[in-house]
């Protein structure tokens, strides 16, 4: 089950500071989403409130880097951010989405 969300709604998201940066260095991401990013208490780990809409984007922006991907692992690396993205994106509903 989806949580429910208003459209424009702020949600948290959760990358180790490895992910960001394999991100920055391989995908084309608007700056003002990878800025959005901040350290937590976990030194490892950044959090960044995201819409729903700018999550949609960052996925997107991975996915596209991982298709594109220098090497393998890279690819592997950018397709494992890209899932647990998508799936922290499915649990919620803002009510302007349709995964068909």
């Amino acid at each position: 089950m989806r949580k429910r969300i208003k459209p424009g709604d702020l949600i948290p998201v959760t990358l180790s500071r490895a992910d960001l940066d394999l991100v920055v260095e391989i995908a084309l991401v608007d700056t003002n989403l990878t800025g959005a990013f901040r350290p937590t208490e976990k030194e490892a780990k950044l959090m960044g409130m995201l819409t729903l809409d700018d999550l949609d984007e960052f996925i997107d922006s991975i996915a596209a880097a991982a298709n594109h991907a220098p090497d393998r692992g890279a690819e592997r690396k950018l397709d494992r951010v890209f899932d647990r993205l998508r799936k922290l994106q499915r649990s919620y509903d803002d009510g302007m989405w349709n995964d068909s």
